[in-house]
């Protein structure tokens, strides 16, 4: 089984994701997945904090015309945006989300980085099986 990850979004990409009108999450570079993985969503400035879980998988790679066709809507952008995020890229990649569920209580990053050393990434990496058992408890 594939480790869990966790993807570093804004605070309004993740409220759509949380209110279900986006269920694509674009990336320049996604993560290799052979299934269907457990994604944490952290939520960067102004918040800082660990707010759902969710399914990830799988990648769907195409050019990016046709990727539009076939998630556009479900990104949430209008198509010159999704086009301006992919800009000189051969390829585009979205990433499915499904079963998200928001955590009943956030894990702020203070508190992740007095437990356990967290780190927020960049754009996205590998939960650690500590990070994970510390957001079951919120759930």
């Amino acid at each position: 089984m594939s480790s869990p990850l966790i993807f570093s979004i804004t605070p309004y990409w993740a409220e759509m994701i949380l209110s279900g009108r986006k269920t694509v999450e674009l990336r320049r570079r996604p993560p290799k997945l052979a299934q269907c993985v457990a994604a944490l969503i952290y939520e960067t400035r102004p918040r800082m904090q660990i707010s759902a879980l969710c399914s990830v998988g799988p990648v769907i790679s195409a050019a990016v015309g046709t990727l539009w066709a076939r998630v556009g809507e479900a990104s949430g952008l209008h198509r010159e945006g999704f086009e301006r995020y992919f800009d000189g890229l051969p390829t585009a990649h979205a990433i499915v989300l499904s079963g998200v569920t928001a955590l009943k209580e956030p894990v702020l990053l203070q508190d992740l980085r007095d437990t356990i050393g967290f780190r927020p990434p960049q754009s996205w990496c590998r939960a650690s099986e500590s990070l994970m058992e510390l957001v079951r408890r919120r759930l």
